[in-house]
């Protein structure tokens, strides 16, 4: 006796469509850390060039303009420690800390880009099977022969 496996067409293709909504949030949280690191290692270039006369600033967050600007402080400068709370710590300190916000917003990149890729894998698996039944539906039914004992 040969068992038949129920699939359910529509539950597939709500699972499908949840996965790629799963998909465009990842590749948007992904982005968005990337642009956050990009925009510490700016940080960390700007606090390590504090101790030349003049440094390159930039006058908008794109970096679309720079300027030539004098530090007041070569010593401190203020870190950004979440929300709007800010520190002033010696260049040094400033560059530990940046360095490792760096290197945690790579790990939580590197973590969602290794979900992204499973999560894809598992949408890739519900299109094939769904490609699959489409064939079988298309295919004229056979009438079952009766079993002679």
């Amino acid at each position: 006796m040969s068992q038949q496996l129920q699939v359910d067409p529509a539950a597939l293709l709500a699972q499908a469509q949840a996965l790629r909504e799963r998909l465009t949030a990842l590749q948007t949280t992904i982005t968005q850390l990337e642009q956050a690191r990009i925009n510490v290692r700016r940080a960390i270039e700007t606090a390590k060039s504090l101790a030349s006369d003049e440094i390159l600033a930039p006058t908008d967050p794109d970096y679309n303009g720079m300027i030539m600007v004098k530090p007041i402080n070569k010593e401190k400068i203020l870190v950004k420690l979440g929300g709007n709370i800010y520190a002033k710590v010696p260049v040094e300190k400033a560059v530990e800390i940046l360095e490792k916000r760096a290197d945690s917003l790579e790990k939580q990149v590197q973590f969602l880009m290794k979900e992204y890729d499973e999560t894809l894998r598992a949408l890739e698996s519900i299109e094939s099977l769904l490609q699959q039944l489409a064939v079988i539906a298309q295919q004229p039914q056979q009438p079952q022969q009766p079993k002679q004992s």
